[in-house]
């Protein structure tokens, strides 16, 4: 695979992760990552730091009454 295409994909990690791309882009994606050993082990910590920062966040204040 072309190495910029590949760049251009592993931008994508991050909102593959949070379930944000596009239908096409996500499609695009799972064939690529169906193939890429490199973009799954990506893949997966961008979904643990995306668990962390669920965790880390505290929830938020009620709004006054």
């Amino acid at each position: 695979m072309d190495e910029s295409i590949h760049s251009e994909l592993q931008l994508l990690l991050p909102w593959y992760a949070n379930g944000t791309l596009e239908e096409s882009e996500r499609r695009t994606l799972d064939a690529h990552l169906a193939g890429c050993a490199n973009c799954r082990v990506e893949l997966e910590r961008c979904r643990a730091l995306g668990s962390a920062l669920t965790l880390a966040t505290p929830p938020a204040p009620a709004p006054p009454r």
